[in-house]
C-alpha cells in the first residue's frame, strides 16, 4: 500500500507502507493483529491523503472575507489557492495511478467567516465533497469540515453529517 501526496500540480511525494497492522479495539488481544481480510488491498494500493477541494464557492468566500488576490488568485497563507475541480482532480490522479483520494478543506478551514457564516460554508463544503464520493464511493472519502471553534455549531453539523464518519466494519 502507498500513500501519496497529489496535492500539488507538479508535486507527488510518495510513502510506501510496508506492512498494515490494526490494534485491537476489543481487549481481548493487546498486541498487533494482522488486519481483517475485509480490508486486505493490493501491494500497489495506492491512497493520497492530500486532496484539498477547493470549490468556487469556497474561494469566493475567502475572497469576500479580504483574502488577498494576486493575478486572479486567492492567496491564503502566502500560497496560491488553485482551480480545482472534481473531474479535472480525477483524470490528474488517474494519470499518477492513485486508487483512492481523501479530500479535506484547505487553509484556514472555514474559521475565517463569523457565526453561522462559518457553519454555512461548511454545511457547503461538507455536501460537495458528499456529492463527489457519492459519484465515485469506491475512490474518494473526506475529513468532514467542521465550523468551530463554534462548538454547537460542530456537534450540529456532526449531527447532519453522518456520511463523512469513518465506519469500519472488522
Amino acid at each position: 500500500i502507498s500513500i501519496c501526496n497529489l496535492g500539488w500540480p507538479n508535486f507527488s511525494s510518495l510513502i510506501v507502507v510496508t506492512h498494515l497492522h490494526l490494534v485491537s479495539t476489543d481487549g481481548a488481544d493487546p498486541n498487533i493483529m494482522s488486519p481483517p481480510s475485509a480490508i486486505d488491498l493490493p501491494d500497489d494500493f495506492t491512497i493520497d491523503v492530500h486532496t484539498h477541494a477547493v470549490p468556487q464557492f469556497f474561494k469566493d468566500a475567502l475572497i469576500a472575507s479580504g483574502m488577498p488576490v494576486v493575478g486572479g488568485t486567492v492567496l491564503v497563507d502566502g500560497f496560491m489557492t488553485p482551480k480545482w475541480d472534481i473531474d479535472s482532480y480525477m483524470e490528474r490522479r488517474d494519470q499518477l495511478r492513485c486508487d483512492f483520494s481523501i479530500m479535506s478543506v484547505t487553509s484556514p478551514g472555514v474559521n475565517f467567516a463569523q457565526g453561522s457564516e462559518a457553519a454555512n460554508l461548511a454545511r457547503r463544503l461538507n455536501e460537495s465533497m458528499a456529492k463527489s464520493i457519492a459519484t465515485r464511493p469506491s475512490r474518494l472519502g473526506a475529513f468532514g469540515v467542521l465550523p468551530l471553534p463554534d462548538v454547537a455549531a460542530s456537534l450540529v453539523e456532526i449531527k447532519n453529517e453522518p456520511r463523512m464518519a469513518v465506519k469500519v466494519d472488522a
